[in-house]
């Protein structure tokens, strides 16, 4: 009993991580309910709902789950989830909501630097769908100038989207 919680947390990401978003959801029902989780694993659970639902492609239900755990979370669950919304906004071609998510991981989730680098690149691909180039190529470049970390994607991608805008 001493170890349900944790066991719990770790069988709903394990569940997600192997593709079996059935026992994935199943799991997150559980962190949910249970009267121990706190806040932020209440926040992991919504997290990993809205990835599985995502997978079986629910996308408004993922949506809320999402918004749920970012409303929750001021960690990284938060900035991840912020971004997920951004994602589903741009799926949505919500533009203007993208780019409002984005300054919103930006302005939240300011020390987790990688969220805040993905959600501008996200912010300029709005820009750019928008038909607003100058903007973002601003923001890549603005991403490139400013990103430190050289080993997880974020400067290869900025910089692959600005050459694509030029």
């Amino acid at each position: 009993k001493s170890n349900y919680g944790f066991a719990i947390n770790n069988l709903l990401r394990s569940y997600y991580h192997i593709g079996d978003f059935a026992e994935t959801q199943n799991y997150a029902k559980l962190v949910k309910g249970y009267e121990k989780s706190s806040e932020e694993d209440i926040a992991l659970a919504h997290l990993y709902s809205g990835k599985a639902l995502v997978s079986t492609q629910k996308d408004a239900d993922a949506l809320k789950e999402f918004n749920l755990a970012a409303l929750k979370s001021k960690t990284i669950i938060g900035a991840e989830a912020r971004y997920l919304v951004g994602e589903q906004q741009f799926k949505a071609k919500q533009y203007d909501k993208v780019i409002e998510s984005a300054f919103d991981i930006s302005n939240s989730f300011s020390s987790y630097d990688f969220w805040v680098a993905k959600g501008f690149i996200l912010m300029a691909d709005a820009y750019a769908a928008k038909g607003d180039t100058f903007q973002a190529k601003s923001t890549l470049e603005s991403v490139i100038d400013n990103y430190e970390d050289q080993k997880d994607g974020i400067l290869t991608t900025a910089k692959e989207r600005l050459n694509k805008l030029k």
